[in-house]
């Protein structure tokens, strides 16, 4: 085992507590310890940490062994737990197993504990681990079934050769039906824009790999718009018939495309905005001392190509008349505090012209 182990032993012999670790080095095996002579530590000891397995002594005055066991269980039933005692009888053993202990070792056998350990505690992982991915699969199940029931996707079963077998409530409704009735024994080209053409490529593309997953498509709704979809579908043969059946869902995306085309259609506006600005539009990187960008209309307005003022951030202050450029320090300030600024100055434009600037400043915070 290659992992570090977390022991805990209860046990009020130093000299046992001492023979129990020396002999787990010995064999190698990875582990920290710690160790309890009475009920107040080792409650203690569980409740600020946990542990892969606890080793028990079931002489302790006043607190025994099946005490413990049941406060582990209740607490910690992932770990292992192992009765290290001198004598104990086999109904005692038995009846200790059967309240949830991993194992139980004699004093004079200590030699087989390290084997104990490494077996209880691989069963304990083997078991969680087991658990855990049968939750996830009920889990997965739990969804599954409430998407069915809830009717959140689409779900049908077809014919290659053309012929809607079946369908849910939400399949019609993405597809503008209302009910399966209309549309079993009808042909599932009637779905598609160019009909039987799209159609004929989806069912090569599905004979080939057997299954299509997020395969996105575009159907006709009844009333003729589109409903963007993704679709996941599986081709097999029925084992009576032997008749190549086609299984899918379907998930309707269409105002997730409606609202990714107002984006594109927003971004184009902006960058149209942005090419045909009058004024200048600046964005600086003041931490990394660096010009990020800059509108069309800079050239116009200073006279200078942007190259002057991308390749060197302090061009724009430097055309800055040198009386004007005092007129900066709150500005600064503001900016520094998150505040907006406004100010008018003086350039020298490139054809030796003095020009007049009205500028607003307005800091932002780089979301990255």
């Amino acid at each position: 085992m290659n992992s570090e182990l977390k022991i805990l032993l209860l046990e009020d012999n130093v000299d046992v507590a001492d023979q129990i670790q020396l002999l787990l080095k010995r064999s190698g095996m990875k582990f920290t310890s710690t160790i309890a002579d009475d009920e107040q530590e080792f409650l203690n000891a569980i409740e600020t940490n946990s542990f892969d397995v606890v080793l028990v002594d079931n002489a302790l005055p006043q607190f025994n062994a099946k005490e413990a066991l049941k406060t582990i269980r209740e607490k910690y039933p992932e770990t292992a737990f192992i009765l290290v005692t001198g004598t104990v009888s086999e109904e005692f053993a038995v009846d200790f197993m059967r309240h949830g202990a991993d194992d139980y070792i004699l004093k004079d056998k200590l030699i087989t504990l390290p084997a104990a350990i490494e077996f209880a505690v691989k069963q304990k992982r083997a078991v969680k681990e087991r658990q855990e991915a049968q939750e996830k699969l009920r889990q997965s199940e739990l969804r599954y079934r409430t998407m069915i029931e809830r009717n959140l996707v689409g779900i049908y079963r077809t014919t290659v050769t053309g012929e809607i077998l079946g369908c849910n409530d939400a399949f019609c409704r993405m597809l503008g039906y209302r009910s399966h009735k209309e549309l079993l024994g009808k042909n599932p080209a009637m779905f598609y824009f160019s009909n039987t053409a799209e159609r004929a490529v989806f069912i090569s593309r599905l004979q080939h790999t057997r299954e299509l997953n997020n395969n996105e498509v575009i159907l006709k709704h009844k009333n003729g718009n589109q409903v963007h979809l993704i679709e996941n579908c599986s081709l097999f043969s029925d084992p009576v018939s032997g008749e190549e059946i086609i299984e899918g869902i379907l998930i309707d995306i269409t105002e997730q495309k409606k609202a990714e085309e107002h984006i594109k259609q927003m971004t184009i506006q902006l960058e149209t905005s942005f090419n045909t600005l009058d004024g200048s539009l600046w964005g600086i990187d003041i931490t990394n001392h660096k010009m990020l960008y800059l509108s069309p209309a800079n050239q116009r307005i200073y006279g200078y190509p942007d190259e002057m003022f991308l390749s060197n951030p302090d061009f724009g202050f430097e055309v800055i008349i040198p009386e004007d450029r005092s007129k900066f320090e709150p500005v600064y300030l503001a900016i520094k505090t998150g505040k907006s600024a406004s100010l008018e100055y003086r350039i020298r434009h490139s054809d030796s012209s003095i020009r007049w600037l009205d500028v607003r400043i307005r800091p932002t915070m780089d979301n990255d």
